[in-house]
């Protein structure tokens, strides 16, 4: 079974839209992680919690940096120049060969969200379109009911 990202619906946490990232990230794992890397994507429950998507940046972070970085680094062999390709810059310092964790620490999720963000911007372009979208068919609906008046 492959992923699924219809079960994180539009969720956005801090920023983040959840499937868009996701589904951005399980296709870096396709391009970058070798022959086998369609059976090593990452599956949504890792994003969820109870049964629906995770809603707060806390649960995210734990998410990403124990049950999510762990595989990718062996699905990597350690080969930190891949997990950065995959991960983005802002994550992985290939120099020091390390994930950056400091990152994760209470008061760094600023940091830590234009990190994971940086090297997505696809997503963010495509959540902006549409936002605009929608933003303008509510405008558009507005001014309908406004003719009705």
């Amino acid at each position: 079974m492959m992923p699924d990202g219809t079960p994180l619906g539009d969720s956005n946490i801090g920023g983040i839209p959840l499937r868009a990232w996701f589904e951005a990230l399980n296709e870096r794992i396709r391009q970058h992680a070798g022959r086998d890397a369609r059976n090593l994507q990452i599956g949504h429950s890792y994003l969820m919690q109870a049964g629906s998507p995770i809603k707060e940046i806390a649960p995210l972070k734990r998410a990403i940096r124990d049950d999510i970085i762990p595989p990718l680094e062996e699905y990597c062999y350690e080969n930190y120049g891949t997990l950065k390709e995959i991960l983005g810059k802002e994550l992985v310092d290939v120099a020091k060969q390390r994930v950056r964790h400091e990152l994760f620490d209470d008061g760094q999720e600023e940091t830590l969200v234009q990190g994971l963000l940086s090297e997505f911007s696809s997503i963010l372009a495509s959540t902006e379109a549409l936002l605009s979208d929608e933003s303008s068919t509510a405008t558009n609906e507005d001014d309908g009911d406004e003719d009705e008046e």
